[in-house]
């Protein structure tokens, strides 16, 4: 089953579980917007069958007896190594150029010069 597409497990799953037809899961993947011929869902259902070697009636009580919470019905989510690259970027070029900003970004400096009046030195005696 790892080997059929995502449209194909969907279809098999459809005629065992639900008990559908050909033409009637044809129609659920069609609503689902999985484009999957009738061909296609014949070839899923023959496939997993001929790889079981079970009767409809032993595959559906082998589905219904899966425990979700022990095993692991699809892979954990990883992002795929060409999708890191640009995730990377997307998230790293807004940061830096932020970044950038605000620290070329003016500051106003407080005034250092010390204003006093001329005429100060005159009555201190100052220089």
């Amino acid at each position: 089953m790892g080997k059929l597409s995502r449209g194909e497990r969907v279809a098999y799953v459809l005629q065992r579980l639900e008990g559908l037809t050909t033409e009637e899961t044809a129609a659920e993947l069609r609503r689902m917007r999985l484009p999957v011929d009738d061909a296609v869902i014949g070839y899923a259902v023959e496939s997993v069958d001929a790889a079981t070697e079970l009767d409809p009636d032993e595959q559906r009580a082998a589905i219904t007896a899966l425990d979700v919470g022990t095993v692991p019905v699809s892979p954990r989510w990883s992002p795929r190594r060409g999708r890191r690259r640009p995730a990377v970027l997307l998230a790293g070029v807004p940061a830096v150029t932020v970044a950038g900003v605000v620290l070329a970004w003016p500051v106003k400096k407080a005034s250092l010069e010390v204003q006093t009046d001329p005429r100060t030195h005159a009555r201190c005696g100052g220089p």
